[in-house]
């Protein structure tokens, strides 16, 4: 569930149909892979912060953690931590950097078995 701020976008201490309405919709479109910082999925350059186009171990770990520390800050339940997938899980042939192909494959995967859910 977002936090109240999400919905209460006027900053007052209510949410008007208006802005209930407003949020649902931007929810909507996070869920389906929306626009912009607020998506609900990150993108490989997101992660790729160095921009060679490979993910190495620390890489991806250092992006994560990155991640899921700006995503506590606003105010997000920090849910399934526990079960994000590795770097092994991802790299899919196992040599040690992960392209967009194999971040892409994950995604896929991801939202597959996540669909309905919401």
């Amino acid at each position: 569930m977002p936090p109240f701020g999400f919905f209460d976008t006027d900053g007052n201490g209510l949410i008007s149909p208006d802005e209930l309405a407003a949020g649902q919709q931007k929810r909507r479109a996070m869920r389906m892979g929306g626009q912009g910082r607020g998506q609900s999925m990150p993108t490989f350059a997101d992660f790729d912060t160095n921009g060679d186009g490979r993910l190495l171990e620390q890489e991806f770990y250092e992006a994560r953690n990155r991640r899921i520390g700006e995503r506590a800050r606003q105010g997000y339940q920090m849910r399934n931590l526990g079960r994000a997938p590795s770097f092994q899980e991802l790299d899919a042939d196992g040599n040690g950097e992960m392209t967009p192909e194999e971040f892409a494959a994950h995604q896929a995967r991801h939202r597959q078995q996540n669909r309905g859910r919401w």
